[in-house]
């Protein structure tokens, strides 16, 4: 993980890359058939993946969409993590005794629900500001502190992050938490300089979630910039989507920073 500072408050703390399927199976194997301990939000989740594909850590590119199926072979441990909701996630990072990325100071141990209002305008006005806001940990590193409008910069560099769409549209196959292009799609900034992907690569699930209907999820096309990465979707929505985990900062005696 990354520290990350801020101007006021907590530092804290993020992954540097997305999860992989070799860190989502250890969790799947420890968990096993367990499904207790999740905040009431995800009281519908009782399984670590939809039942009707059974294994399904990964997503595959089939005339022109994703979809969430048992691999069609060998999956290498690197392979980053799709085809999870956010109950998923959630708990997930929870069992890695991190937290699912949200607003800073925010209880990491509910959905941190925000009520806007549906689907008017003014609503989804709402929705944009709380989930872009300076406290919201994603965005904050995303922009390298608000300061720039991409990972790496305020211009969209052709072919600096990995896109996982074109690679699916001209390759197929799995898409790798550890893509050749990973030492490049990083902050330029330190410590954001040591963080990577965090746009062209899979969605990534936070803990921001509106009107019990929808959660967001920043990522997506490399060409977006971290300000129209955000995608909000149902929290059983699937595709490609993973995770990457914060945590509270602490100190060398483990205690809170």
């Amino acid at each position: 993980m990354v520290l990350i500072p801020v101007d006021e408050g907590r530092p804290f703390c993020i992954d540097q890359r997305l999860a992989s399927y070799g860190d989502y199976m250890q969790f799947v194997a420890a968990k096993g058939d367990d499904f207790s301990g999740q905040p009431p939000e995800c009281s519908w989740n009782q399984g670590w993946g939809p039942e009707e594909y059974g294994p399904h850590w990964g997503g595959w590119y089939l005339n022109g969409r994703v979809y969430c199926g048992p691999p069609p072979a060998e999956v290498p441990p690197d392979q980053m993590l799709g085809c999870v909701d956010f109950c998923d996630a959630f708990a997930f990072c929870s069992w890695s005794g991190k937290r699912l990325c949200g607003l800073r100071g925010a209880d990491p141990d509910k959905v941190n629900m925000f009520e806007t209002g549906g689907e008017t305008e003014e609503a989804e006005n709402k929705r944009r500001e709380i989930g872009l806001s300076p406290n919201s940990e994603w965005f904050s590193v995303c922009t390298q502190g608000g300061k720039t409008e991409f990972p790496y910069g305020d211009k969209y560099v052709p072919g600096l992050c990995w896109d996982f769409s074109q690679t699916y549209r001209e390759e197929g196959g799995p898409f790798l938490a550890h893509s050749v292009n990973g030492q490049d799609c990083s902050g330029t900034i330190p410590p954001y300089d040591h963080v990577y992907e965090m746009i062209g690569a899979a969605h990534q699930w936070v803990n921001i979630c509106f009107d019990s209907l929808w959660c967001v999820a920043y990522g997506g096309s490399t060409s977006d910039s971290c300000e129209r990465s955000d995608a909000i979707m149902e929290p059983q929505s699937l595709g490609v989507v993973g995770v990457r985990c914060c945590a509270d900062a602490v100190d060398a005696l483990g205690e809170g920073l």
